[in-house]
């Protein structure tokens, strides 16, 4: 008993001292000093720049179109889907994938979507209706790897002020993109909610008879998920829209698939032909993936040359993939460069677009 009060008094006076210390340093500290916090006051001409997270430890999967020199990274997550060839408009979606969004993703998507779409050649439909104004002497919140013609690239706005989504034009067009090309980039949205105004009397109307070509205003009322917007910065910290190296040979110049065209449904098994060059091999065989439309693999195997395959000139190859259908979706056949020395700079891969048919019973 003795033993257990004396340890007792001891902590207890330890404690005391602690206290009296930690308070004399808080008022050296505090002493002279101006209250250093920040305001969180709106700029009228510009937005706070988004910092991405350091804490994601996830390495970035890279991403690159030749035909649009396009180069990004992906963050943990997050997909590439592109619907170019005999698309009348080609269209490429950055998009997360655990937001129910179904691809492709379109300029309308919901407000839990979170986007970085390239249109580079345009697209004529209807924007969305929100409150918008021209970017003019705005800044953008994120890094833009272009010069951007403010005049001509918009800003969609919620009800109190704040960005959801941009829609920006390059001043001038990268390689291969029209003077009509664009990208359209989207948060995701919590507690959303649509109001429409009549456009004579300001008052309110149902939703589904909304007239906003005849005048009726909407209104977009909620706020972006922080977490979107750290993406979405992180997206485009890290794009490019410029030539890659001219020593690089473009990638139509490697390989060549002749069976199955873009584009078209496809069931199991997938007769696959084509030609490659022959560094696109390594002892003869590459990797050829089938992907849904969220990069989840689906089947893979190895495609093999139908020839001597250690030259520079084109080598047919062949193969046969067998999955089962993740229903009415589209999907990508992904073939995969040899690259025996995993270096970076020697990856390679080239994505055919197709569609999951459902099979009949």
């Amino acid at each position: 008993m003795i033993y257990y009060y004396r340890k007792t008094i001891l902590s207890f006076t330890q404690l005391i001292s602690l206290a009296i210390l930690s308070t004399l340093i808080s008022c050296g500290e505090n002493s002279g000093k101006k209250d250093d916090t920040p305001s969180t006051k709106d700029s009228p001409t510009s937005e706070q720049p988004v910092a991405t997270d350091p804490t994601d430890k996830v390495e970035p999967e890279p991403y690159h179109n030749e035909a649009y020199v396009i180069s990004l990274d992906l963050p943990n997550g997050w997909t590439a889907l592109e619907n170019i060839s005999g698309s009348p408009v080609p269209v490429i979606n950055i998009y997360k994938k655990d937001t129910g969004a179904e691809p492709p993703i379109h300029l309308h998507a919901g407000p839990e979507v979170s986007h970085v779409s390239f249109y580079p050649e345009g697209y004529g439909t209807e924007l969305p209706h929100s409150q918008q104004e021209r970017l003019l002497d705005k800044a953008l919140p994120f890094p833009s790897p272009f010069d951007v013609n403010k005049g001509r690239s918009i800003r969609f706005l919620l009800q109190n002020g704040e960005a959801w989504a941009y829609l920006l034009r390059p001043q001038s067009p990268p390689s291969g993109w029209t003077e009509e090309g664009f990208i359209m980039i989207k948060y995701s949205l919590e507690n959303f909610k649509t109001t429409c105004y009549e456009a004579t009397s300001d008052e309110t109307k149902p939703m589904d008879t909304c007239d906003p070509m005849g005048g009726d205003s909407v209104v977009y009322s909620g706020s972006v998920v922080e977490a979107s917007r750290r993406e979405v910065a992180a997206v485009m910290q890290s794009l490019s829209l410029s030539e890659s190296d001219n020593s690089r040979p473009h990638i139509g110049d490697l390989i060549k698939i002749d069976q199955p065209l873009p584009n078209l449904d496809v069931q199991s098994p997938i007769e696959i032909k084509g030609e490659a060059r022959g560094q696109w091999y390594n002892e003869g065989s590459f990797m050829v993936r089938l992907e849904d439309k969220d990069g989840n693999i689906l089947a893979d195997t190895l495609a093999r040359a139908e020839g001597q395959w250690m030259t520079k000139e084109f080598v047919p190859f062949s193969t046969r993939i067998s999955f089962e259908s993740p229903g009415n979706e589209r999907g990508y056949l992904v073939f995969e460069r040899a690259n025996p020395s995993g270096l970076k700079e020697n990856a390679r891969s080239f994505r055919l677009p197709v569609i999951f048919s459902t099979p009949k019973e």
